[in-house]
């Protein structure tokens, strides 16, 4: 789930944004067939039930949707069945999905299911491989490549159908959240709705890489940190040589949220050279000492406090925070010993944000403000451009509407975002 607050202050050189309000940056340096195919490596598919889900209070798991002639379907589950328990697991509210991420296509799945008037009973089959993305006049490529851990991570490319010219390409830098990149014909995502237009230019490669434990990825995302996380993104990245037709030479960044604050991390120096443009969505420059704080404030003042219970509750914040990303201690270490600190803090004794406390660790050592200066002082100065536009509260919304975005409440999707990206990456695109 998106369930991290994505939104940031961007600051980079002469721009500034207020704390988290999201904006697009740009930063330049210029000089109809439907296909989809897998690599030889192949990564196993994830499994697809076919259902959607809801919560009811904190223990009960019910469906909500049923897709026509899913597994589901043909399981007879049926809207408001509440699950309690998946292959003999116990299903709490937030355990359903997690358990649902470890099915691979080919395993077998037993629900334990209970209906009002008919009891408790309990239904199986094998799942099949969840549908593979199609867009149409591009070809779609999943394949995969390996981080640190060794973990095969997956990787979607995508190419206009029957190219055969050297194409730009569009890299993803994706969020801090553990939802996937994939971007089935369905989705309604506001991040899914952007990259199937990218995907659909008629010049422009693209690659998005799933972190681990995302998607088809192998491994844990709750437990895997900021190192780990970079490390499947550099190895996507130099994995662009791969592709006969991507020009290397022509490389744009698309970081989203999180993504948009390590962008420019991603690339060694001498890829750096090659990265035609930034497009940043959300990010951050700051420490994440002074983002989390922000972040805290805004929470705080959305919650209903007063000023003044605000300014109280922040000093208690600011103590947590220091003990935590600075000096790296443990959350519920913390909490054991400061009691009067667990009113302020929203995760758990070791997770924050479904991420590791080691996570956001690495996070506040990195010097961002230092990274960025670089790209603006080193790629092409005598045509580097810088452009602000837009401003969403979450990631290509419609309005700034954070009350609503606090409240969890699904935003419109800005439909004249596609058209503005793609009109900046046809207008830079170069030759």
């Amino acid at each position: 789930m998106k369930t991290e607050q994505r939104s940031a202050s961007v600051s980079l050189a002469s721009v500034r944004t207020a704390s988290r309000t999201l904006a697009l940056l740009l930063i330049a340096f210029c000089a109809s067939a439907v296909s989809t195919s897998a690599a030889a490596d192949e990564l196993k598919r994830r499994g697809f039930l076919g259902a959607q889900f809801k919560t009811e209070g904190k223990v009960r798991t019910s469906v909500s949707s049923i897709k026509p002639e899913s597994l589901a379907a043909k399981l007879n589950l049926q809207p408001d069945d509440v699950v309690s328990g998946i292959n003999g697991h116990t299903i709490t509210t937030a355990g359903i999905d997690r358990e649902l991420r470890t099915l691979r296509a080919g395993d077998h799945i037993a629900l334990q299911v209970q209906r009002a008037g008919c009891g408790t009973f309990e239904v199986d089959g094998i799942l099949p491989e969840a549908p593979r993305e199609q867009v149409q006049g591009a070809d779609v490529t999943y394949d995969s490549v390996r981080d640190s851990r060794g973990e095969r991570l997956r990787r979607i490319v995508t190419k206009p159908a029957g190219a055969r010219e050297k194409l730009p390409v569009i890299f993803v830098a994706g969020w801090l959240s553990d939802d996937t990149v994939e971007a089935p014909a369905d989705t309604r995502d506001s991040s899914g709705l952007v990259f199937r237009g990218l995907a659909a230019l008629p010049n422009f490669a693209t690659l998005r890489m799933d972190k681990p434990g995302v998607g088809d990825s192998e491994g844990n995302c709750a437990e895997t940190d900021f190192e780990t996380e970079l490390s499947g993104y550099r190895a996507a990245f130099a994995s662009l040589s791969r592709y006969d037709f991507i020009d290397p030479d022509r490389v744009y960044i698309l970081g989203i949220s999180n993504g948009g604050g390590f962008a420019p991390l991603v690339p060694t120096e001498a890829e750096a050279r090659r990265v035609r443009g930034y497009v940043i969505v959300g990010g951050w420059v700051k420490t994440w000492f002074e983002h989390m704080l922000e972040i805290e404030r805004r929470r705080l003042a959305l919650s209903g406090k007063s000023p003044a219970e605000v300014n109280d509750a922040i000093k208690k914040v600011a103590t947590f925070y220091e003990q935590y990303l600075i000096r790296e201690k443990k959350p519920g270490d913390l909490l054991r010993d400061n009691p009067q600190l667990a009113a302020i803090w929203t995760g758990d004794g070791t997770h924050q944000y479904g991420r590791p406390a080691a996570f956001y660790q690495q996070l506040q050592k990195l010097n961002l403000e230092q990274a960025w200066s670089k790209v603006a002082n080193a790629n092409r100065p005598e045509k580097r451009g810088l452009w602000k536009c837009r401003r969403w509260a979450t990631p290509f919304s419609i309005s700034p509407a954070w009350k609503q975005h606090f409240k969890g409440e699904e935003l419109p999707f800005d439909t004249g975002v596609v058209q503005t990206l793609t009109d900046w990456f046809q207008q830079h695109r170069g030759g």
